[in-house]
Parts: C-alpha cells; sequence; structure tokens
C-alpha cells in the first residue's frame, strides 16, 4: 500500500492532467516476476486497439480515445522498480 501511495504521489506530481490510468492485478493476480511482462504486454494491446478495457469492480466502461503513449510502472519483491515508456509507432 505504501508503495501504490507513493507512484500515484508522483503521477500527480508529474502530469499537469491525470493520464487515464489503468491496472491489471485483477485480471492476472500477483504473478511475481512476470508482472512487469504482462504489463507490457497489456500496454501493447492499449496501444494496438486504442482501447483501454475497462475494470470489472469499477463503474466505468472501456475508453477508446487516441493514444500514442503509454508508460508501464512495476515493482519487484527486492524494492527494484522501473518504469517503462512506450510510444505508438506511426
Amino acid at each position: 500500500m505504501l508503495g501504490d501511495r507513493a507512484e500515484s504521489a508522483a503521477i500527480h506530481k508529474v502530469f499537469e492532467t491525470l493520464p487515464i490510468l489503468y491496472n491489471n492485478k485483477w485480471k492476472y493476480g500477483h504473478t511475481l516476476g512476470a508482472s512487469g511482462a504482462l504489463s507490457v504486454m497489456d500496454a501493447v494491446q492499449i496501444l494496438m486497439t486504442q482501447t483501454v478495457p475497462s475494470i470489472p469492480y469499477l463503474s466505468q466502461d472501456s475508453i477508446s480515445a487516441k493514444i500514442d503513449t503509454v508508460m508501464v510502472n512495476a515493482t519487484g519483491f527486492g524494492g527494484g522498480t522501473f518504469s517503462l515508456i512506450l510510444k505508438r509507432n506511426q
């Protein structure tokens, strides 16, 4: 939870306008070392389809939008973190 709060605070500090946020833990559960790779896979799918899927426990529909850039944040149990920015090939 502390890491989630820190990530949220950093996103609010860096971005003037809050971006569309998405998580996939509801879909995959705790995947340990595979979470970063699965998040990148989902990010590529979002770029390809131009759609952010709905999250079942939230009352929002899928979001269709012009999406050119996606950022993936991932953290490992050892404390290692990474942020990867993917840009759509025009």
